[in-house]
């Protein structure tokens, strides 16, 4: 935050960085044409993050609420990333992905979704010769709580896995 506060001059109307605190210290100027732009996970499934403060969120006019690809295009990025992976397990992954998401923002089922991160960590698993039920075990089940034993969001990820793959 500290880091933060020093640049919001920067990224408000100000415009200015001064680089010492004495009153005729040396300052930069934002050029013109210069644009911030910033990512951030927001939301209950990022906990160990830091809040966003209000005043740096406020100088961020626009904000683009991002969601997950269209499904053809993560298995484009599974399949790109992943050398050797076939297309038919990029499209399973992301078929199993797409069944929790769908749980997870309908029917309130589960706290998280699964990421195209874990995606990319069980298909490079897969395309290294891993067997698919065992990449999807160590890098999408185990992300997940098993809390509450067979109501655990682990217990319903490996009920989709397992339906999938039936």
């Amino acid at each position: 935050m500290g880091a933060f506060n020093i640049l919001m001059p920067l990224m408000d109307r100000q415009g200015y960085l001064p680089l010492d605190e004495s009153e005729d210290g040396h300052v930069i100027r934002r050029g013109e044409r210069v644009a911030f732009i910033a990512t951030a996970n927001v939301g209950m499934e990022y906990s160990g993050t830091m809040a966003m403060d209000k005043a740096l969120k406020d100088r961020f006019a626009v904000t683009i609420d991002m969601d997950f690809p269209p499904e053809a295009n993560e298995v484009t990025v599974l399949t790109g990333r992943c050398e050797g992976l076939k297309k038919s397990d990029a499209k399973q992954l992301v078929k199993i992905a797409a069944r929790q998401r769908e749980l997870c923002r309908i029917d309130g089922e589960f706290i998280e979704m699964i990421s195209t991160r874990m995606l990319i960590e069980a298909a490079e698993q897969i395309a290294a010769g891993v067997e698919f039920r065992t990449a999807c075990k160590f890098c999408i089940e185990n992300q997940f709580s098993a809390d509450g034993g067979d109501a655990s969001d682990r217990t319903k990820i490996q009920q989709i896995i397992q339906k999938d793959m039936g």
